[in-house]
């Protein structure tokens, strides 16, 4: 009797450890992944700030690495006198910008106006990108959703463990700014010729008529005529190097007007020189104020 059921007994014991320590891993997941939530959402990075509510602002600026770099919020704010925040990000998705647009206005007054760099609609979102914002989807339903909807491997991930979701940029990037506001950000350097020369070798990047990102950039649109947002469309400024290399740019700005329905206005090639630009597609400090006092003059701002 003792024969039989000791093999029996030690399974069983083996089996409730096993499921002990199961159990101990998935708790020790949640836990950690709460506690580290906690301190990303606790920092100053402009979407810990964004879901805690604390980014308000009467101008929005929205867009990728373009729309970082030349929607200075001091600048705009200077020549306006209108409190101005920039929700844009290097290589920002345009597929996530609807989520991210529809969650600011949930969570602020809404602003006045939203400045939308739209040539992010032409550029395809790089590989990692979206993936990212794992680090939010505690605080968003939507980006649950885009994340479901265009990275389904990741969002599985995300929902077996909940610390893979801080597994990326964002949570790191939000630590370094524990204390500092990053609303000063931009690229600070001027262009040069070399460097030119070696972004050019690279040739151009390709200009996509894409319905998806099209689809993306309506449901923006969307958002802000439900709440009564003014929204300026526009393409900011190229280098005029990188313009002779793109000439089917003014095609497709036609194109984007016709899918949207709405005027874009074209600063592709509002500059030429070297010190306006800190790259052959991003301004810099001298650059984007120079651009927020065009806007200004031609009342987009």
């Amino acid at each position: 009797m003792l024969n039989v059921d000791l093999p029996t007994k030690t399974a069983r014991r083996i089996g409730l450890a096993i499921l002990a320590f199961t159990a101990l891993v998935i708790a020790g997941d949640r836990i950690g992944a709460r506690a580290i939530d906690r301190a990303v959402m606790s920092t100053q990075f402009r979407y810990s700030q964004l879901y805690r509510g604390d980014l308000p602002g009467e101008i929005v600026a929205l867009g990728n690495s373009r729309g970082l770099h030349m929607l200075h919020p001091p600048a705009i704010a200077e020549i306006t006198g209108q409190p101005t925040v920039n929700i844009s990000f290097n290589a920002l998705p345009v597929v996530a910008m609807p989520a991210i647009w529809h969650d600011y206005l949930q969570r602020h007054p809404a602003p006045k106006r939203l400045l939308f760099e739209i040539s992010c609609v032409s550029r395809e979102d790089e590989a990692g990108a979206l993936e990212r914002f794992t680090a939010y989807m505690f605080q968003s339903p939507m980006l649950c959703d885009t994340m479901a909807a265009y990275r389904p491997e990741e969002f599985r991930a995300s929902q077996f463990s909940h610390l893979y979701r801080f597994n990326g940029e964002f949570a790191i990037r939000s630590l370094f700014y524990l204390r500092g506001d990053d609303q000063n950000w931009i690229m600070p350097n001027d262009a040069t010729e070399p460097q030119i020369d070696r972004m050019l070798s690279y040739g151009a990047e390709p200009i996509l008529y894409s319905q998806p990102h099209v689809d993306a950039a309506r449901q923006v649109l969307e958002f802000a005529e439900q709440e009564e947002v003014e929204v300026v469309l526009f393409v900011g400024p190229f280098h005029p190097r990188y313009l002779q290399i793109i000439p089917e740019l003014p095609e497709w700005i036609d194109w984007l007007q016709e899918e949207l329905g709405r005027p874009i206005a074209d600063y592709s090639a509002a500059f030429s020189e070297n010190e306006a630009f800190s790259d052959h597609m991003h301004l810099n400090p001298r650059g984007a104020r120079r651009l927020a006092e065009l806007l200004h003059r031609d009342g987009l701002l």
